[in-house]
């Protein structure tokens, strides 16, 4: 099954873009009439997928957020909790994931798994997207017959990384805009307030301390540089 990029109009006359998955163009145009859209334009996606290498496919992997991930993990974990067979769960997913860069990492996998590779083994091929804790707990859960249970605990600790990892961002935040805000205060001190008050010190004919030589020639430095 290829990937099929497409422009389009919607019900309401706007113009779409995305991709999606079929066997030929014209699967391709059916299916999107079928969503309710119009293709004006459909062709074969021209950026292959390469399983055995990531950097054909950087530039795509960079863009899938582990709140994505931690979406798709929960969705497929309830799927098969109701009974559905993975091909098909999969299948619903990659409907939904529309514009989404994940979806043509599904797309893959769901095209390794039908071709009788196991769920570990497909997103394995992904380590930029799938980290090694699913390769580690995934198999564990396809010999046991509850992959459901262990998708749905991967969904609360991909989760709990990117909570932990919005805050600690939300933290480094804050020292960051305190050194900005510094560096810019010195540096207006020494370009403005130091100039006024050299004058001062050049009508004394006392030796200056240390501490304020190097500031005066810090303040001229910056003056002369900039």
């Amino acid at each position: 099954m290829a990937v099929f990029e497409y422009k389009a109009r919607n019900a309401k006359g706007e113009d779409v873009r995305g991709i999606i998955d079929a066997d030929t163009p014209a699967d391709a145009r059916a299916k999107l009439r079928k969503q309710g859209i119009f293709p004006t334009d459909v062709k074969e996606s021209m950026e292959k997928v390469d399983l055995r290498s990531d950097v054909p496919v950087s530039r795509i992997l960079r863009r899938v957020k582990p709140s994505d991930v931690a979406i798709f993990t929960r969705q497929l974990s309830t799927l098969l909790s109701a009974g559905l067979p993975l091909v098909r769960a999969l299948t619903a997913l990659i409907d939904q994931l529309e514009k989404s860069p994940l979806k043509r990492v599904v797309i893959k996998v769901r095209d390794q798994v039908n071709a009788g590779s196991s769920l570990a083994a497909a997103l394995s091929q992904f380590p930029k997207v799938f980290t090694p804790l699913f390769s580690n707990m995934i198999p564990a859960g396809e010999t046991a017959g509850a992959l459901d249970v262990v998708l749905e605990r991967l969904a609360d600790l991909t989760e709990k990384s990117v909570k932990m990892r919005n805050k600690i961002r939300a933290i480094m935040v804050y020292p960051v805009v305190l050194a900005v805000i510094g560096a810019g205060v010195v540096v207006f001190l020494l370009l403005k307030v130091v100039p006024t008050i050299i004058s001062i010190f050049s009508e004394t004919a006392q030796s200056l301390p240390l501490p304020t030589q190097i500031l005066l020639r810090a303040s001229a430095f910056f003056r002369d540089f900039w």
